[in-house]
């Protein structure tokens, strides 16, 4: 009778246009519950809006029989707009995603905040479950556009086999592990992603990890203290761990890094001698490694006696661009070999980059 009684709400919460808007129906919805019937019943060019924060508590409502509660799967295309709003859990975090997204085109999330509760504790690398926060797949046509996932625990956005994304607008804070994690160039290969007008903030490893991307374009976006937390161990190096970059390009084609500001990040149980760069491009030896570089007009400070832009020992690397990159406080710009075009890139040390 309850969930009848919550479908027939959802119902009346569907407000009909008006002759002369032409707009399609919206869905109104103030809790869990209508919201699911919303997208249950969307028809194509819906737009569902919460009308206030929403939360789940107890690992059956935030984790129902191990599933996402919000799934968004064989959707049509619809608009979410969470109208300034939250979606607050307070457990199930390790247990499952919030958000699944699979065969939707053209979905739309808008001015929603995701927080995942800065008191449940990250994943760690042997957690043999750990699952992201909105995990993306097998989708065309998606945009995340003043979107905030807070407190992921860890890969927090997760994005396989998808095409044609756009992120703009948002921010991912205080990851686990990885930001924002996109494709994987033996399973889950994706295409056209743009990062825009955004903020990756404080994730305990990389802030933005390509593995497998071909067309992907990262701009106008603030990275500021990502991998302050070493994970992953470095082979043949005593209590070495993994330093990395603040954005990752490990494999992929036609790359592109535009305007972006780095504010820089200390990994606080790596050596001295490992240091945090801005930029880290490659991954070892594996193939095809990255080709079609373009680094371009960032801003890119801290004080850090290593490279900004730094080449992982033995990555394969194709024709790379880096051009007009002002860098501070860092011992040197780059250690890129190969067909490397430079110009116009410029170092200084102690001046700071905007807040």
């Amino acid at each position: 009778m309850r969930l009848l009684a919550v479908a027939a709400l959802a119902l009346l919460a569907w407000a009909a246009p008006g002759k002369a808007t032409a707009q399609p129906a919206t869905c109104q919805a103030g809790s869990l519950a209508a919201l699911r019937a919303c997208i249950a019943q969307a028809q194509p060019g819906a737009r569902i809006a919460l009308t206030q924060d929403i939360a789940c508590r107890g690992t059956q409502e935030c984790c129902p029989g191990g599933a996402a509660p919000l799934r968004l799967t064989g959707t049509p295309p619809l608009t979410l707009d969470g109208q300034g709003h939250s979606f607050r859990r307070t457990a199930g975090q390790r247990a499952c995603q919030a958000v699944v997204v699979r065969n939707a085109p053209g979905l739309t999330i808008a001015n929603l905040t995701f927080d995942e509760d800065r008191a449940a504790p990250p994943c760690e690398l042997a957690d043999k479950q750990c699952p992201a926060t909105l995990d993306i797949g097998n989708t065309r046509g998606l945009t995340l556009d003043g979107v905030r996932v807070l407190w992921g625990k860890g890969y927090v956005v997760r994005i396989w086999t998808g095409a044609d994304i756009v992120i703009r607008r948002s921010e991912i804070a205080d990851a686990g592990i990885i930001a924002l994690y996109a494709g994987h160039f033996k399973y889950g290969r994706s295409t056209n992603i743009l990062v825009e007008n955004s903020r990756i903030l404080r994730a305990r490893t990389n802030g933005l990890a390509f593995q497998g991307v071909d067309g992907a374009v990262v701009r106008t976006t603030r990275f500021e203290g990502n991998h302050w937390h070493g994970l992953w161990p470095v082979p043949n190096v005593a209590g070495g761990i993994t330093p990395g970059g603040q954005l990752l390009f490990a494999q992929g084609t036609g790359m592109r890094a535009e305007g972006n500001t780095f504010v820089g990040a200390n990994c606080a149980n790596c050596k001295p001698s490992q240091l945090v760069t801005a930029f880290e491009i490659g991954e070892g030896n594996h193939s095809p490694g990255v080709a079609d570089l373009a680094i371009t007009g960032n801003r890119i400070c801290h004080a850090n006696p290593g490279w900004a832009i730094y080449l992982n020992p033995g990555a394969p690397l194709g024709p790379a661009t880096i051009a007009n990159n002002r860098v501070s406080g860092y011992t040197g710009i780059d250690n890129m070999r190969g067909q490397v075009a430079r110009s116009g890139n410029s170092i200084a040390h102690g001046d700071t980059c905007p807040g």
